[in-house]
């Protein structure tokens, strides 16, 4: 695969209707699964879209919400809350071309060389059956705690090792 610059830009209003779509891509297996018309499947899944939306907006007041864009196309969305006792991602998701080439670990990758340089812990919530979980593991985030069907991961930087 030829090499694509990943950029990221600030989120407008223009931008959600593709954001719908891609928090749709990352519930279709599940949504494969129920016996609901397509109406009844868009119906659900606009208004869980719009439930994460809010709570997102509610609980992390200063998070930066980003688009994921390559090359010339958005790929997805990053939200990140840098918090004073750690940085958080709260949301790392490209839609179903873009998956399985890189971009997500080269995104967490930076994310960790920033916590590094802060001193402070990396941490994110995944759901239990998440295909990213693998990635977390992979990546040397360890499960803090479970609740709802989701992990607390943690990643530790090497320089807190050397502050503590």
């Amino acid at each position: 695969m030829q090499f694509q610059t990943v950029e990221f830009r600030v989120i407008n209003d223009a931008d959600q209707e593709f954001l719908y779509h891609l928090y749709a891509s990352t519930r279709a297996e599940e949504m494969a699964q129920v016996d609901w018309t397509d109406d009844e499947r868009e119906a659900f899944l606009r208004g869980q879209y719009k439930a994460q939306k809010a709570s997102y907006e509610m609980t992390f007041l200063n998070a930066v919400h980003r688009i994921i864009h390559v090359g010339d196309t958005d790929a997805g969305r990053m939200i990140v809350d840098r918090q004073d006792d750690c940085l958080r991602l709260i949301d790392l998701s490209l839609m179903p071309f873009w998956r399985r080439r890189g971009i997500g670990t080269g995104i967490l990758q930076s994310l960790m060389q920033e916590a590094d340089g802060g001193k402070v812990p990396m941490r994110l919530h995944v759901l239990t059956e998440s295909p990213a979980l693998k990635l977390y593991v992979r990546m040397g985030f360890k499960r803090i705690a479970a609740r709802n069907q989701r992990y607390e991961m943690e990643w530790r930087p090497p320089s807190l090792a050397v502050a503590g």
